[in-house]
């Protein structure tokens, strides 16, 4: 009897498992060109490093409010300045984290000139890592690197990025599957106890 009482429990997690990972929204690939850094870069209005304040979410995408830590290209914003930045939202694709650097490609938003877009769909935001490394989808750090440094730009450090005591903002597992998941468990732990 306990035999067969271990193998029921251990096919009600395998399903469990399976349900949960098939309940994960389907992400697609992205299908636009890549442009490399030197085109992008020619390509943007407006190059800076800044940091994410605080992001409004819209159906298509989000808005983020900047703060310009540091001008590469172009004279419309100063370091100090607040700017808005809309980002393209597909599936998982488009989040930034808030309180976190970040190296923005920008071109000025269709009608309403107070509001940039982000450069090449989701190439033009390259978050600026603890390390002193990049993390980009679309470019390998190095090669930021290496293309920051032929352009003759010295980055201000993460550290006088930062703002004081603020941690980042990572996007999260849907809290809706692990509140799912944990009353599955709940649940069966509850019906396996009744049936002693």
């Amino acid at each position: 009897m306990k035999h067969h009482t271990i193998q029921k429990t251990g096919t009600m997690i395998a399903m469990l498992l399976v349900w949960l990972m098939s309940a994960v929204p389907t992400v697609y690939a992205l299908d636009f060109a890549l442009e490399p850094l030197p085109e992008l870069a020619e390509n943007s209005e407006t190059i800076v490093l800044g940091t994410v304040q605080s992001r409004r979410d819209l159906e298509l995408g989000h808005i983020y409010n900047i703060t310009v830590n540091q001008v590469l290209k172009g004279s419309d914003v100063a370091a100090g300045d607040k700017t808005t930045v809309r980002v393209t939202r597909f599936a998982d694709e488009g989040h930034l984290s808030k309180h976190e650097p970040y190296l923005l490609f920008l071109v000025k938003s269709g009608n309403d000139k107070a509001v940039y877009q982000v450069s090449g769909v989701h190439q033009g935001f390259i978050q600026l890592k603890e390390d002193g490394f990049f993390e980009s989808r679309f470019y390998k750090s190095d090669e930021i690197a290496d293309f920051i440094h032929a352009q003759g730009w010295s980055l201000q450090p993460y550290s006088a990025l930062q703002g004081s005591g603020s941690s980042a903002f990572k996007d999260a597992a849907p809290f809706g599957y692990m509140l799912l998941a944990v009353v599955l468990v709940g649940g069966w732990f509850i019906y396996r106890r009744r049936r002693r």
